[in-house]
């Protein structure tokens, strides 16, 4: 009876359905609540669509990047076959060749032992620091004589003579343009430092301004380039289409590079120009030049930063998540982002703890030696606006002034991304205009 009632039951139930009966409230709402969400679905979609695309741009972005930078070290190796070599690691140095910092005598002649022989040896007037230039035996690699040298004397500062490069690239060349840097006000009282490829001060944007050039290869050679150039206009150019930064200004250049010599951008020349700067008392110097860690060159920068002088540098652009490049990367180095127009990072720029501040590093306007304008992209070209605004507070060097003018500097910053300092644009933004202000 109770089986017979229960299948009747369910026969019932079942035509009734069958014939329409009203669906339970839960089967109700279901169409609407898909209704509901399919707008967030179809966003959630689009996001996903849109991450996509911006990750395959990511990553295009930065094999290119990759890629232009093996391209420049394989056509130095080419053409400086007998002059350079590549490390293990991938790091260009100066083929042979050792610095050792503040080498005692003693120390010298024990490297001798080992079958170094000395190229140079001198003590940097500026930086009094002892810089001893050491040549590996014949037939040994320098991989293992530096290891070898380490070993005998494990107290003792020596290291490759790394070679450092540019941290920019260029675009198309243009007639008409927007804005430049920043078109600062007048700053005759300004003094800013500048150590790159050479600066052309008879390029026609540069003709009028006061620029001090002085080469630091072993050749003394000063030949302007496109990249010192570049930084050069950024920062006192006079063209009425290209407001720089520090129009007035005394710029000191620094051209590490000369005749496009073998030993240009290597760790000797960049620590020769450091010397240079800080015997003129340069109080800011720009460096937008990227490499590895290199302990030769952190002592100059250490010694420099401990008596007041301020050392900007770009924290280059080998990606988010590419190890750290020097001498951005230095605690006592103020290192610098780039971002787009609309304020966010570049694709390529490095990113970490180095990254103190960010600038404008895209679409950027600059004058070529032959006095074109041009718009260049890159961190390199980022870091001359947070050394610009640095100048201004910096008549010489001082650690007191220098400490003062960077916590100025940041509690200005445009906060960007997450809240805070964080290691994609650092302590914020630095506009370009906040120095016309000024």
């Amino acid at each position: 009876m109770v089986k017979g009632f229960r299948l009747s039951l369910l026969l019932a139930l079942a035509a009734t359905l069958v014939v329409g009966m009203p669906a339970p409230v839960e089967s109700q709402a279901r169409p609407a609540r898909l209704r509901e969400h399919l707008p967030e679905r179809a966003q959630t979609a689009r996001l996903q669509r849109l991450r996509s695309t911006q990750t395959r741009t990511y990553w295009r972005e930065r094999m290119q990047q990759r890629a232009i930078r093996r391209e420049r070290q394989r056509e130095r190796l080419r053409r400086f076959r007998a002059f350079l070599e590549q490390l293990r690691n991938g790091d260009l140095v100066v083929q042979g060749e050792v610095l050792a910092t503040d080498a005692s005598d003693a120390a010298i002649a024990r490297a001798r032992d080992l079958g170094f022989s000395v190229l140079r040896d001198r003590v940097i007037d500026g930086l009094g620091q002892r810089l001893t230039v050491l040549r590996a035996a014949q037939g040994v690699g320098i991989e293992q004589a530096l290891a070898d040298l380490r070993a005998a004397d494990p107290g003792g500062d020596y290291d490759y003579n790394h070679v450092l490069e540019g941290a920019g690239a260029s675009g198309p060349r243009v007639a008409d343009a927007g804005s430049g840097g920043g078109g600062g006000v007048p700053a005759s009282h300004v003094r800013i430092g500048l150590i790159d490829s050479g600066v052309d001060a008879e390029a026609p944007t540069l003709r009028s301004a006061h620029i001090l050039v002085k080469g630091f290869t072993e050749s003394g050679a000063i030949v302007g380039d496109a990249h010192g150039t570049a930084i050069a206009s950024m920062l006192v150019g006079e063209n009425p289409k290209l407001k720089a930064l520090l129009p007035g200004a005394t710029l000191y250049a620094a051209d590490v590079y000369g005749a496009d010599d073998p030993d240009g951008g290597s760790s000797e020349a960049v620590i020769k120009a450091l010397a240079w700067m800080a015997r003129e008392n340069v109080p800011v110097i720009n460096i937008s030049l990227v490499g590895p860690p290199n302990r030769a060159l952190e002592k100059a920068i250490a010694t420099l930063s401990a008596r007041g002088f301020t050392i900007v540098a770009s924290v280059g652009n080998d990606g988010p998540s590419a190890p750290p490049l020097y001498p951005a990367a230095y605690p006592q180095v103020v290192g610098v982002t780039g971002v787009d127009s609309r304020q966010k990072v570049l694709l390529e720029a490095n990113q970490g703890d180095q990254v103190d501040f960010a600038a404008r590093g895209a679409d950027v306007l600059v004058s070529t030696p032959d006095g074109e304008l041009m718009k260049v992209r890159g961190t390199s070209f980022a870091a001359p606006v947070v050394a610009a605004r640095l100048a201004l507070e910096q008549a010489a060097p001082s650690p007191q002034q220098g400490s003062a003018s960077l916590a100025g500097l940041r509690s200005q910053a445009i906060d960007l991304g997450p809240r805070g300092r964080d290691p994609i644009y650092g302590d914020g933004l630095v506009d370009g205009a906040q120095i016309a202000s000024r």
